[in-house]
């Protein structure tokens, strides 16, 4: 390394694919129990609308990635909501069955739950210590939401939601969770190879928090606490998920990234969506770089793009 800025400083995450065993199935999950607004869909996929990103849904056997029928937990999901006991039973009266009970500690409550093929979702209300914090003030700009210093980030000002409603259509998507093998190797690769600036980190390393543009990235090391669901051998299957970060050029990003030693598992390739190229993190969580054609920026999804790209950082 030579102290240069990291190719995706300054990118957005622009989608999570989501690969699925049973796209009507799932698709059903996300739309009527979840609430999810549906923003494109075809005979292959089905994109949602999460606030400052897009869930995609993606037939698991179109692109050859097995679907394991144990549950996932190398990643979460992270939605924040104002009032987790007023969205949880929403959610459970859409028939959403979550995990376990609603966990209130230091950093605030949380609750998660799985969608059909495991994929590991979770609710959160920050507590007042969290909201003095560094990844508070992002979660608010993510939001849309004015500083108040002490004050909840939540919907001051604006009208109330009833979580009934739209359940998590009325919410956004603030964190993507991902479990490590190695804090001081993936800190290297997120910070130092990608460029990805440090929002926030623990002490001891074990949690680092990344802006990814309308959400945080934020890694957490693997079986480091007590209670803790995902283990190292967990991180020796296939992944199923696949965050989708922003390029204006991916050929140069392609190139940059190869000579700093990341694993690619595609050459860029092109295509009329646009140009893509996938490489992996060193505990093997999956990635895409992806540049969209002038075609696919016309689409609702390329609407949706261009206003996550164009959203003030």
């Amino acid at each position: 390394m030579t102290g240069e800025a990291g190719p995706l400083q300054g990118s957005k995450m622009l989608y999570v694919f989501v690969y699925v065993s049973d796209l009507a199935a799932s698709r059903a999950f996300y739309e009527t129990k979840l609430g999810l607004t549906v923003i494109e869909e075809d005979d292959e996929a089905v994109k949602f609308d999460a606030g400052e990103i897009i869930i995609a849904l993606n037939r698991a056997s179109d692109w050859g990635v097995p679907v394991s029928s144990t549950q996932d937990d190398t990643s979460i999901f992270v939605f924040h909501v104002d009032d987790i006991d007023a969205m949880r039973s929403a959610l459970e009266t859409r028939g959403v069955e979550f995990s376990g009970p609603t966990v209130r500690y230091d950093i605030g409550a949380t609750a998660t739950f799985y969608d059909p093929d495991g994929h590991c979702f979770g609710l959160y209300e920050a507590s007042r210590m969290a909201l003095m914090w560094p990844s508070a003030e992002r979660i608010r700009g993510i939001l849309g939401h004015p500083t108040h210093d002490g004050d909840p980030v939540s919907t001051r000002g604006m009208k109330p939601i009833d979580p009934a409603a739209r359940g998590l259509g009325t919410r956004k998507m603030i964190y993507l969770f991902l479990f490590v093998k190695d804090v001081a190797h993936a800190r290297h690769f997120y910070a130092d190879l990608l460029g990805l600036p440090i929002v926030e980190a623990a002490p001891d390393g074990t949690v680092v928090k990344y802006d990814a543009g309308g959400v945080m990235l934020a890694t957490h090391l693997v079986a480091c606490e007590e209670g803790a669901r995902a283990t190292l051998d967990d991180l020796d299957r296939p992944r199923t998920i696949a965050p989708v970060f922003s390029a204006s050029d991916v050929e140069a990003v392609f190139e940059t990234l190869l000579s700093r030693n990341v694993r690619f598992l595609t050459k860029p390739t092109r295509s009329a969506i646009g140009t893509v190229a996938k490489f992996e993190d060193p505990s093997g969580h999956l990635f895409y770089v992806y540049e969209p054609s002038a075609a696919a920026l016309e689409w609702p999804s390329g609407r949706k793009i261009e206003a996550i790209v164009n959203q003030p950082a």
